[in-house]
């Protein structure tokens, strides 16, 4: 980056202190990249790509990685952001941060990327990977929302809205698949039978 660019990019955060100069730096780039307008994005990129090079082995590494997919997403860069957080599932087995990675993927496989197939196997790895992580959630209604509007596969749309329903009880989540379900049954599967028992189950 030139030196107007380092310049630029400098004014954008305060300068972290304490720690080392490996964990202000780190600080500095994840900050930098979630702030980084799109005028930066190269320079931005750039100086996160080489922090990662100079310190791969740091605990917060795989936040750093994040830091850089979500630069890339924000940047509509959706390649670059697929490529890095698939880098941050192989290279950080332990992280907290990999159910976030994962429904990233499948996020942009259902946007950016147009391919609904892939983005529901990503959201289905995520929940058989880590069926407690609270990203569970948002990736079924994703599924859900793709085998409707994307693939027009209603039968399996109510399945896996049923599925919301069974994990998530009496929550805001559980009420709109239900009503998902009977719309389905009764628009789509012509079950008005179903229908009318599926809002049934919405006042218990």
């Amino acid at each position: 980056a030139s030196r107007h660019d380092r310049d630029a990019l400098k004014s954008l955060v305060e300068p972290p202190s304490g720690g080392s100069a490996a964990e202000r730096l780190s600080a500095l780039w994840r900050d930098l990249a979630a702030k980084a307008p799109a005028a930066l994005y190269e320079p931005a990129a750039a100086g996160v790509r080489d922090f990662l090079a100079r310190f791969a082995g740091r605990p917060d590494a795989d936040a750093v990685t994040a830091a850089l997919a979500r630069l890339h997403a924000a940047a509509d860069k959706p390649a670059a952001a697929l490529l890095e957080w698939r880098r941050l599932l192989a290279l950080y087995p332990g992280s907290s941060l990999r159910p976030a990675a994962q429904l990233a993927i499948g996020d942009l496989y259902a946007g950016a990327l147009r391919d609904p197939k892939r983005a529901i196997a990503a959201y289905q790895t995520l929940a058989e990977s880590d069926p407690k992580a609270p990203e569970v959630q948002p990736a079924l209604q994703a599924t859900a929302r793709l085998f409707e509007e994307k693939l027009k596969q209603y039968a399996l749309a109510v399945e896996v809205d049923e599925r919301i329903v069974s994990l998530y009880p009496k929550t805001p989540a559980s009420l709109l698949a239900l009503k998902d379900v009977a719309r389905l049954q009764r628009d789509r599967l012509e079950k008005p039978n179903d229908a009318i028992k599926t809002l049934q189950r919405l006042s218990k």
